[in-house]
């Protein structure tokens, strides 16, 4: 069953590589020989130009907090497609929510680990949610070597930003 939802993910994700300049191919090929190199993750973050929620997720995952957190575990690629770009990808894709940002990440071989639209077709690219926040962290946690008060820190920077309530799942 595992194995038919990632088939499935990553048919969602194929298209989009075709959508993508060489130079974005070339990047994420580098990160892969980086991350190997110091054994590590590659976080591909898909934004769009003419999205304010990709802004916020870029900021939040590069701001004086987080930052060191995401550099120690992940090599950071962040794909920026044109309007034009991505309405043309929204138009042949069903997710729900908040369609970007989304991003996907791969070990050090370049092999699939997880991404942030489920099966049900829902984005969690930037959580705006307590549920949503818990599911981020659960992949974090599983894909990072962040220890419980970092992964504290970057749920917390979330609700932060989202006006809530500091936030311990603890």
């Amino acid at each position: 069953m595992y194995k038919l939802i990632t088939l499935l993910l990553v048919l969602i994700i194929t298209p989009l590589n075709f959508l993508i300049a060489q130079n974005s191919k070339e990047r994420i090929e580098k990160a892969i020989v980086k991350a190997k190199e110091e054994n590590k993750y590659v976080f591909v973050n898909y934004t769009s130009k003419s999205c304010e929620l990709s802004d916020k997720f870029k900021e939040q995952i590069q701001n004086d907090v987080c930052k060191e957190l995401y550099d120690k575990s992940y090599v950071i690629v962040n794909v920026e497609l044109s309007k034009e770009e991505a309405e043309n990808y929204l138009e042949t894709k069903s997710i729900r929510n908040n369609s970007f940002p989304f991003w996907y990440i791969l070990d050090e071989n370049g092999n699939f680990i997880d991404i942030s639209i489920d099966m049900n077709g829902n984005n969690i690219g930037y959580p705006t949610s307590k549920k949503m926040v818990d599911k981020y962290v659960k992949i974090l946690e599983k894909t990072s070597k962040m220890s419980d008060k970092q992964l504290h820190t970057i749920a917390n920077s979330f609700h932060k930003t989202n006006n809530e309530y500091y936030y311990s799942s603890k």
